[in-house]
């Protein structure tokens, strides 16, 4: 049976749809006045700058990110492959170990910063990353080892 890649993402990170979720809570869901008078511009220079926003969805995303991998692969042990990667467009493949949602992400992106979109590849996940050196994507295949 041939894997396939789900067409809609089961997680993500995406910094800018995080400050629109945001913008979207403080404009219409909190009791918070001085947002509901703020323009949408300056609520998102606001939410660009605060870290502690981005920690706290980062983290979740990583602990969502552990429960999906030990569901998947409770052994830890992955094998990857990638199409496009980079700027020279590169194919490669690498194995590796990862339980943790951050250990994943650490082994198999480049460190800078990324978007990325996880999606569901049969037994695996399958990732499509943008970054500087990639911005109309590179994907990675994920499979236990």
């Amino acid at each position: 049976m041939k894997n396939t890649v789900s067409e809609n993402p089961c997680m993500a990170w995406d910094v800018n749809n995080e400050v629109e979720s945001q913008l979207d809570y403080l404009k219409n869901e909190s009791d918070d006045e001085e947002y509901k008078n703020m323009s949408d511009d300056d609520i998102r220079a606001s939410l660009y700058e605060d870290h502690a926003l981005f920690t706290f969805a980062y983290a979740c995303l990583m602990d969502n990110l552990t429960e999906l991998l030990n569901e998947k692969n409770p052994s830890g042990s992955w094998k990857a492959r990638v199409e496009n990667f980079g700027w020279r467009n590169s194919d490669g493949t690498k194995e590796f170990e990862a339980s943790t949602g951050s250990d994943f992400i650490h082994e198999l992106l480049p460190n800078c910063d990324c978007t990325y979109y996880i999606h569901e590849f049969g037994k695996g996940l399958a990732v499509h990353n943008y970054h500087h050196d990639s911005p109309t994507g590179e994907w990675y295949y994920i499979l236990p080892a």
